[in-house]
């Protein structure tokens, strides 16, 4: 019988070798095995292939109805080599029939998420690891019984314990010792509420802060107006994150953007980017070529695979539904491409119309009620005097790419 909250945890440990791999969980049935083959290239390379929809027969046949409820799975593939060091730029290929790869690279933590829908899965697609001595893949979730919820979760964190500075509705939670790195921090959640309403002409949503902590967190993963980073991560990172999701935050909360219709993610997640270089701008410039670096590698990797135009039309927000809660950033290569091209987009109109479009184009759909991205689009495109659909709908890779190649604060 499933408990009330049980965690299933599923790990495959493939050592570049022919194996048969078992996947164990902590629930009813057996341990399932999971097709698997390896391959040697022609250079003496090893690649591993595994099917991912056996991870789904899995989850369904050991939580029944309540595992139909989950209808994204997320995975976690870490690669390292003989030395159990991290691997990083380890390439990732999952493949469905009729689907675009997907590719996804390994961090410097030789780390790589992504989850996939349950109309792929069933498509039965294949994961290729190249580039690694050894891999684990993983897939957790945390299932609660009561009311047929499900929630995909890596860790919550608490503020118990934690000592706090506080003025007003914004925050900052720290462990002892790191009261000075809170104290700066503090300082510039209140410029980040300034830049929001100067750029923007939005009063930001609040209660907001900063939890910090000395266990590595899982971005993707907060309490609504709370965002947790590493006692270890510089100021710069933590702060230029937490605009992005502060901005975000707010458009979200004053326009119910994504519930209207998640196709405006290129306003919520694109204006939530712009705010992130608006802050690096004035108060990290030193700061803004690593992360220049890294949104060009992103770019880099998808013209190579072959994409030409992007349609932010199609990048659609992951709205949560009603008791289930997918708690993972978006990973796969395809999908990231999505917040440079929404940012390229808006430095365009911006270029194009000044800075005060922004407040304008803000300021207007407050008076809209209830607005799908068509009634936004025209919007903008009255305002801007530009062809917003067009632009949109495809966004030239190769063009941004060289344009953020050139961008400097």
């Amino acid at each position: 019988m499933l408990r009330r909250e049980c965690f299933i945890f599923t790990i495959v440990t493939m050592l570049l070798a022919n194996c048969t791999l078992k996947i164990s969980i902590p629930v009813k049935k057996q341990p399932v095995s999971i097709r698997h083959t390896s391959k040697i290239l022609p250079d003496s390379s090893m690649v591993e292939e595994f099917y991912l929809k056996d991870f789904l027969v899995m989850v369904d046949s050991s939580l029944g109805q309540l595992g139909t409820k989950m209808q994204e799975l997320p995975f976690l593939v870490i690669a390292y080599n003989k030395d159990k060091k991290p691997i990083q730029g380890a390439k990732i290929t999952i493949r469905a029939p009729g689907k675009e790869d997907t590719i996804v690279l390994t961090d410097k933590d030789g780390k790589a998420n992504f989850s996939l829908k349950r109309d792929i899965l069933s498509l039965d697609p294949v994961c290729i690891l190249e580039g690694g001595a050894h891999y684990n893949l993983k897939m957790s979730a945390r299932i609660s019984g009561e009311g047929s919820k499900v929630t995909q979760i890596a860790k919550t964190i608490s503020t118990e314990g934690q000592e706090k500075i506080e003025e007003g509705k914004i925050a900052v939670y720290f462990p002892k010792g790191q009261e000075q790195k809170a104290k700066e921090i503090f300082d510039f959640l209140k410029k980040e509420e300034s830049l929001i309403k100067e750029k923007l002409g939005l009063e930001a949503e609040t209660p907001w802060g900063v939890i910090l902590t000395n266990e590595t967190p899982p971005f993707a993963c907060v309490e609504k107006g709370l965002w947790p980073a590493s006692v270890e991560e510089e100021i710069g990172k933590i702060c230029h994150i937490d605009i992005h999701e502060w901005t975000e935050g707010t458009l979200d909360s004053k326009f119910s953007l994504y519930q209207n219709d998640p196709s405006t993610r290129w306003i919520g997640d694109g204006i939530a980017t712009l705010m992130q270089y608006f802050f690096l701008e004035r108060f990290f410039p030193e700061d803004f070529g690593k992360e220049k670096e890294r949104g060009l590698d992103i770019i880099k990797i998808c013209i190579d695979s072959g994409i030409k135009t992007y349609d932010l039309t199609k990048w659609k927000a992951r709205v949560i539904s009603k008791g289930v809660k997918t708690c993972f950033e978006p990973v796969t290569e395809k999908e990231k491409l999505g917040y440079g091209m929404s940012f390229y987009v808006w430095m365009k109109i911006i270029e194009h119309s000044k800075e005060g479009i922004l407040l304008q184009f803000f300021a207007e759909i407050q008076k809209l009620k209830g607005a799908k991205n068509k009634d936004l689009i025209k919007c903008l495109t009255n305002l801007s005097g530009l062809n917003i659909e067009k632009m949109l709908k495809k966004v030239n890779v190769e063009e941004a790419y060289n344009y953020f190649k050139n961008l400097n604060p």
